[in-house]
């Protein structure tokens, strides 16, 4: 089974403008561990974007949206960012796309993506504001060498994740059961996809003599790659880069460009617990941090991945907020350690959205018999 490619390398003049991500890192390196996968890159919300070539498009909704976690707090795919509506819109494609003979020159390269996001902004699939971004940077051509190594390491540890292209070998429509690519076969086109992690080998690679390390990578073919540690995820040996290798990406969010977030409704009953501070919040909370029962010293359950825009309606304590999370589908109050939360920002409720016009139909024996539209 072969998969839809779509990757263009940018033009020579187009690349020699790029901004090189070191202007965008800090000047002190952060100390990289051996094995980094970055947790703004969730392994099960996968992208689609087959039959069509839009594979550049498709793998920077991955990183705008892995952005916008911290900006919103919410994942934005699959239900907001439209991958595919933006890419007609670049391409001035008709709209709707529902057939890839409408795309008679398919594929993309990243700084035509990245300009008109810019400009325009990202189509939205629930109608609210399109999401801008602000500068992009080059990582350069990746490679097999510490150098380059080196950049993706800073740009995952320090921003997050970024957006490779590469040639795609004609056998290369598959992983082997721990998600590794094969030795390259000729290639068969272009391909855009997410860079998420990397693992070091100084020792010296189990699977391939020469590798000094892999780097970890999201597919845009929905559920691809068979990775034990990060399902949809597929891993590249350091010598295939040498010669597959095109471009490498990092693009910021401009923040404060969606819709004010609003709270969930409260659980059943109200608040349980004093009020040391009536202040709403949003807040991050790491990776293993304890949510607590409402007493604040009953462990309810460790977060189990990183929670980014949790609604915190007050403080209990000097050193302990509420926070509403949902486990098991219902939602309920818990208690978090002040020491646990990042990123605390003021909560402001945003205006209801104004109201817009749905089609609607009435249907007798599944034959339309009414057609029209309702504004609310």
């Amino acid at each position: 089974m072969t998969f839809a490619l779509g990757a263009l390398p940018t033009p020579p003049d187009k690349l020699a403008l790029a901004w090189p991500v070191r202007l965008a890192l800090a000047e002190q390196p952060t100390v990289a561990p051996l094995k980094f996968h970055s947790p703004k890159c969730d392994p099960k919300i996968t992208t689609d974007q087959n039959p069509f070539g839009a594979c550049v498009m498709f793998s920077g909704a991955y990183v705008q949206a892995d952005q916008e976690l911290t900006d919103e707090g919410r994942q934005l795919l699959p239900g907001v960012i439209d991958p595919l509506r933006t890419y007609a819109a670049v391409k001035g494609l008709p709209w709707p796309l529902v057939d890839s003979g409408q795309d008679p020159n398919p594929g993309l390269n990243p700084p035509d993506l990245w300009n008109f996001i810019q400009s325009h902004g990202w189509y939205t699939k629930d109608g609210s504001a399109p999401r801008k971004c602000g500068p992009y940077y080059s990582l350069g051509q990746p490679n097999g060498s510490a150098a380059f190594l080196d950049a993706f390491q800073q740009t995952l540890l320090q921003l997050g994740p970024s957006q490779f292209t590469a040639g795609w070998p004609d056998n290369w429509w598959s992983t082997n059961a721990r998600g590794f690519m094969p030795t390259p076969g000729p290639q068969n086109g272009g391909h855009a996809f997410e860079g998420c992690g990397y693992e070091e080998f100084p020792n010296g690679c189990p699977v391939l003599s020469g590798c000094t390390y892999d780097t970890i990578h999201h597919q845009t073919w929905g559920a691809f790659g068979h990775d034990p540690d990060y399902p949809n995820h597929f891993r590249i040996h350091s010598p295939w880069w040498g010669f597959l290798g095109w471009e490498a990406w990092r693009v910021f969010d401009i923040t404060g460009d969606g819709p004010t977030p609003t709270p969930p409704p409260p659980p059943p009953g109200g608040p349980t617990m004093n009020v040391f501070d009536k202040t709403a919040k949003l807040v991050d909370v790491a990776v293993g941090k304890w949510f607590y029962k409402t007493d604040g010293r009953t462990q309810l359950v460790p977060l189990s991945s990183a929670g980014t825009g949790i609604y915190s309606p007050f403080a209990t304590t000097a050193s302990q907020r509420c926070v509403w999370i949902s486990t098991g589908g219902q939602l309920q109050e818990a208690v978090v350690n002040l020491a646990d939360c990042t990123n605390i920002r003021d909560f402001t409720p945003g205006p209801a959205p104004a109201p817009r016009p749905h089609p609607i139909a009435v249907t007798v024996d599944g034959l339309v018999k009414a057609a029209g539209t309702i504004v609310f």
